[in-house]
């Protein structure tokens, strides 16, 4: 009787090995026939062939950013800004007088 179980067991290992080998033999398979199917529409269908009519041309110099562009817009913007604060300085001084004081 105790050898029924020992029998068992082993059965039940070998039908799991099995089931496994088969399940990957099955994968193999179906990857197989796609690689297949996959190379007859390649071979099938030429127009999928490109080949570069134009290569493409780089600037000589960058178009982006302008540098004399951007200087000449920081040292305006500059300028406004100490503008506007000396006027509002100004102001201030005529409002208030020179103590910071309205009289």
């Amino acid at each position: 009787m105790a050898i029924q179980p020992a029998v068992e067991q082993e059965y039940k290992l070998l039908t799991r090995d099995h089931q496994t080998a088969l399940d990957f033999y099955n994968d193999l398979l179906k990857k197989h026939d796609q690689s297949s199917m996959s190379q007859g529409l390649e071979e099938s269908e030429q127009a999928e062939h490109f080949r570069v009519l134009d290569p493409a041309n780089f600037p000589d110099q960058p178009s982006f950013p302008k540098v004399p562009f951007f200087l000449g817009e920081g040292l305006l913007e500059d300028w406004l800004w100490r503008l506007a604060s000396l006027c509002c300085w100004r102001c201030r001084i005529h409002l208030c007088g020179p103590n910071g004081m309205s009289n």
